[in-house]
């Protein structure tokens, strides 16, 4: 069963893969299990070799198509940080594992004013 994290997660990059057309889509994720065994729901996990993978496949045009992912998941989780698909991840899975204040140390109360959050907020 995947999480509702996860599926949020995948709508994103399903969104950001949707740029090619749903049909090349459809392609990157056949050519991840058959190459790589690695299956749709297993991405958010395993963001490098996602990424090999698009390499193989579109060569250097795959950082376009992380970009498109990562404008998506800062988009859909209100993430500020990151320029990268795997730093971007693990901001999100942390915002929604633990409160911005906990990942610091610190409680908001306790944090000076003008700080930023884990997520770049600022406080």
């Amino acid at each position: 069963m995947v999480s509702s994290l996860t599926s949020a997660i995948l709508q994103c990059f399903n969104t950001g893969l949707d740029s090619i057309g749903s049909v090349s889509r459809k392609v990157v994720y056949m050519h991840l299990l058959r190459v790589r065994k690695l299956h749709e729901e297993e991405i958010p996990d395993k963001p490098k070799e996602f990424l090999e993978a698009l390499r193989e496949v579109f060569g250097q045009g795959a950082g376009i198509l992380e970009k498109m992912i990562v404008r998506e998941l800062k988009k859909a989780f209100n993430v500020t940080l990151g320029d990268d698909l795997c730093e971007v991840l693990d901001l999100v899975k942390q915002s929604r594992g633990a409160s911005a204040a906990s990942l610091t140390g610190m409680s908001k109360a306790n944090r000076p004013t003008g700080t930023r959050s884990p997520l770049g907020h600022t406080e």
